[in-house]
């Protein structure tokens, strides 16, 4: 899953895109849905600097997965929050936030800031979408039903 993710990031597709690709196509999803799907979730989406897109992805797989398609499903739904907030926390442990802004280390999220953050896109994003999905299959490996 990694490498495909990785491939999909090196292609010049954003981290949520990249890192919701591999899971969902293995899920039997059709590629170019998937990619369109996800265009609007990188930049901690659409460079407002909020939550990585390489999070995002990885919590779009995880709902994928284990999410639910009943309203009263609740224990599907339970059992998806407790998943995403797990992610959430060893990502952070990781890398100390789960903020876009925060992990790139941008003043804010205007654009003077994007424009210096080019570069971070190419050096620390292929390891935030390379941790974010890692950290994803080994959950979904885990808590696999």
């Amino acid at each position: 899953m990694m490498t495909i993710a990785q491939n999909k990031f090196s292609e010049g597709f954003n981290c949520a895109q990249a890192s919701f690709y591999p899971f969902a196509v293995k899920s039997g999803m059709d590629p170019e849905q998937v990619l369109k799907l996800t265009t609007g979730f990188g930049a901690g989406m659409v460079y407002r600097g909020d939550m990585c897109g390489a999070i995002t992805g990885s919590m779009m797989a995880i709902g994928l997965i284990y999410g639910r398609s009943k309203a009263d499903d609740y224990d599907s739904k339970d059992k998806t929050y407790m998943l995403i907030k797990e992610l959430h926390k060893r990502f952070t442990e990781k890398h100390g936030s789960i903020i876009c802004k925060e992990l790139l280390k941008l003043e804010n999220s205007g654009y003077d800031s994007w424009e210096k953050a080019k570069d971070l896109f190419k050096t620390h994003c292929p390891m935030y979408v390379k941790d974010a999905v890692a950290i994803t299959e080994e959950i979904i490996n885990k808590y696999a039903d």
